[in-house]
């Protein structure tokens, strides 16, 4: 009965490792920490290189919810993050060069633009 159970954990264990990695989009790549207070959110400018992965970690020391998401044609969806708490979010940028940018906000409330000013990276 082992012998017959073995194939379906081998296609379950492959399946459940294709989630995660969708899920992940992608992971890794460089880390950039945005933290949020009742004033805003900082940093307002990031650097990055054509088709760079990043890791976006949003940090909540305001004394609400905030929320981040793209805006003008940047691709990131909107992300809640509680009060007091942390969320990480995995963002490529695009192959051209150009300026992306992010809306960090109070839902209904004031907002702040995050500018990424996406340049030409090395191997293109």
């Amino acid at each position: 009965m082992l012998k017959q159970l073995r194939p379906a954990l081998y296609v379950s264990t492959a399946l459940c490792a294709a989630v995660l990695i969708a899920c992940s989009g992608g992971g890794g790549g460089r880390e950039v920490e945005i933290v949020a207070t009742d004033s805003g959110c900082s940093p307002t400018t990031i650097q990055a290189s054509t088709r760079e992965r990043l890791s976006l970690e949003l940090i909540n020391r305001a004394s609400g919810d905030r929320e981040i998401e793209g805006v003008e044609g940047t691709k990131l969806e909107e992300v809640l993050v509680p009060s007091g708490r942390t969320r990480k979010v995995n963002y490529t940028t695009p192959a051209t060069p150009g300026l992306q940018k992010l809306k960090c906000y109070i839902p209904n409330g004031p907002s702040t633009i995050i500018e990424i000013q996406v340049s030409a990276s090395p191997t293109d």
